[in-house]
């Protein structure tokens, strides 16, 4: 599967792992945030038809934006 969405780099996903946090938690409204929304968005659209046509469904719901 390959998917639209492109995250390039970022110093905003780097300090994830300095903050030890999530993005969207210490910087919702960040270009990279917004991104990383739209993958997830892209993913479940995906999954979602997957489902719909017969396909496997994961057990635990994606998270929302």
């Amino acid at each position: 599967m390959m998917l639209a969405t492109e995250v390039s780099y970022s110093s905003e996903i780097e300090r994830m792992s300095v903050r030890r946090a999530p993005l969207p938690a210490y910087s919702p409204r960040s270009q990279p945030a917004r991104i990383y929304g739209a993958l997830w968005a892209e993913i479940r659209e995906h999954l979602e038809g997957s489902a719909a046509s017969g396909g496997t469904r994961r057990e635990q719901p994606l998270p929302r934006e």
